[in-house]
């Protein structure tokens, strides 16, 4: 069993990314949860500790999986919501990290997230935005995802992050600049992401 991470704030976060195809979702997360050492748990939902290098103190547990393409809650199999709400609401979360991490249209939806708040965390649902470099991205991508796909993809990220569960806190970021999350106003207190 992995040991309990803190979050800076002292109380269990879920930061959970959510935005269209492209938008820079999985390149943002990595950067995160890079100076990390990743090892996967055992059971559903698919999930990694993220264990800090030199103590290996795990700092964190991020939802999915890392992959080259579609990482994230992505990588979970279509029924995975039912998992991650029990994951999230049976204490088991809890006792194996305070920082719980999240990218991807898999769990970024109404019903986790609603479940997370009602499991006691505290979500910080982070919106990343800009439909120009999105779409340069995918154009750069080998993928050949279908346009109606994308819109409906970026169209539920969108309505979710304007109308997010009761407790869930949403930060809108333009990806149209270089952005970091220790740059977005009000996301982390001062050492989440030293």
């Amino acid at each position: 069993m992995p040991g309990r991470g803190s979050s800076a704030r002292g109380r269990r976060t879920l930061l959970y990314l959510i935005g269209e195809p492209g938008v820079g979702k999985s390149t943002l997360m990595a950067s995160l949860t890079a100076r990390w050492v990743r090892a996967p748990l055992p059971g559903q939902p698919g999930r990694d500790a993220l264990a800090d290098r030199r103590s290996g103190q795990v700092v964190a547990v991020e939802l999915g999986r890392r992959r080259r393409a579609f990482s994230g809650t992505d990588a979970l199999p279509m029924d995975a919501v039912v998992a991650a709400e029990r994951y999230v609401r049976s204490g088991q979360a809890a006792r194996e990290t305070a920082l719980l991490l999240g990218e991807g249209a898999r769990l970024g939806c109404a019903r986790f997230l609603a479940a997370a708040v009602a499991g006691g965390w505290t979500v910080e649902l982070v919106y990343l935005h800009g439909t120009e470099v999105a779409a340069q991205r995918r154009a750069g991508r080998a993928a050949g995802q279908d346009e109606r796909w994308v819109r409906g993809a970026a169209t539920r990220a969108r309505r979710l992050a304007e109308g997010p569960p009761a407790g869930v806190l949403v930060h809108r970021v333009d990806v149209a600049a270089e952005v970091t999350l220790p740059d977005v106003p009000g996301l982390f207190d001062a050492g989440l992401c030293a």
